[in-house]
């Protein structure tokens, strides 16, 4: 019980750090929901979107789920090509109706949680709304970054670690979010950017 309540207040502390460093706002249990996706497979790249209600105004947006929607064993790279754009939108018209795509993430095994600078540039071109965020795990260093725009740039906004207990394997257990967290698998691809790139949603 103890070691239940620890994690909870952990899980809130970050969700707060987020938030204050002009991060997203999350409803309750998706960033857990987020880390047990982005971290379970330490030896693949995931990629995923996140879905929420996009804010009107300058307040960050409130993200209600997590999709993920692409996996691939390292060193190849995971992709959001046009086959996991349709899982992704069809998981949203069953799901979670009504909601947007405010943001991504992607978990891979190292060597840390930077972009380069294409990629900085893609995400940012994609996900060209102010509100719109991303997030980069390194699943091997447990290391985690949170990326979004300042000053007309996208960049960096908070980057540190991850506690190892958010990091473990979950107890399977009923939530609003499973839906997300189904069996997925599209092929390797071009990494980071070139997802970003051949996805072109229509945002």
């Amino acid at each position: 019980m103890a070691e239940r309540h620890a994690e909870a207040d952990s899980g809130a502390a970050l969700a707060a750090a987020t938030t204050a460093s002009g991060g997203p706002e999350w409803d309750e249990g998706v960033l857990h929901s987020l880390y047990e996706a982005a971290f379970s497979q330490p030896g693949a790249e995931i990629v995923g979107v996140l879905v929420g209600a996009p804010s009107r105004t300058s307040m960050p947006p409130r993200i209600a789920a997590m999709i993920p929607a692409s996996t691939a064993r390292f060193p190849e790279r995971a992709q959001l090509n046009h086959e996991a754009w349709a899982y992704i939108h069809s998981t949203m018209a069953r799901y979670y109706a009504g909601l947007d795509i405010v943001g991504w993430w992607v978990s891979r095994p190292g060597p840390d949680a930077s972009l380069e600078l294409s990629e900085l540039q893609a995400a940012g071109e994609l996900f060209a709304r102010p509100n719109q965020f991303g997030f980069v795990f390194d699943s091997r260093h447990r290391q985690a970054a949170l990326y979004g725009w300042q000053d007309g740039r996208y960049v960096c906004i908070h980057q540190g670690p991850v506690p190892r207990r958010l990091t473990r394997p979950t107890a399977r257990r009923t939530n609003p979010f499973r839906p997300a967290l189904t069996a997925f698998s599209v092929g390797a691809g071009m990494g980071l950017a070139g997802w970003i790139a051949s996805g072109r949603p229509g945002l």
